[in-house]
Parts: C-alpha cells; sequence; structure tokens
C-alpha cells in the first residue's frame, strides 16, 4: 500500500500494513536520503509519535494515509526553564 509522508514536501513511500515503524523510516532513508534518527526526525500520525518497535497497522495507518516528519525541539542553556 502507499502512504504519504509530508516533510518539505509530499513522499510516497510503498509499505505493508504489518511494517513496523523503524521500517517506514529505513524505507524513507532509502528513497529520500533524509535519516530520520541523525536528524532527531518524529514521524506523527493522528496528533501521536509513533514508536519505532510497533507497526503500521496498531496507529491504523492505511492505504493514502499521511504521516507528518517534524523535528524534534531541543531545550537550550540560554532558553529559560519552566518551573
Amino acid at each position: 500500500m502507499q502512504i504519504f509522508i509530508y516533510a518539505d514536501r509530499t513522499y510516497t513511500i510503498e509499505v505493508e500494513y504489518h511494517d513496523t515503524v523503524a521500517i517506514l523510516k529505513e524505507k524513507f532513508y532509502k528513497k529520500t536520503g533524509i535519516n530520520c534518527e541523525r536528524q532527531r526526525l518524529r514521524l506523527i500520525h493522528r496528533c501521536r509519535q509513533l514508536e519505532d518497535t510497533r507497526s503500521l497497522s496498531e496507529y491504523n495507518i492505511n492505504k493514502e494515509s499521511t504521516v507528518y516528519l517534524v523535528h524534534t525541539l531541543l531545550s537550550c542553556k540560554k532558553c529559560p526553564s519552566q518551573k
């Protein structure tokens, strides 16, 4: 089945319903050269962050679903701390 990953543009990735999120990331890397782990990118579907060990079926990702690729926000020493 095909799903869409929306990042700087929309990418189409061929996956299986039982594939894990880690397999999806690997297929995305092979197609685009974008390494999700190295660049600290997260995949989001229906407002939920996808975990590498879970399958696409567990998130109810079906044919032509859209998954969003977002950056992980990091804190810094210059940022005011929240108390």
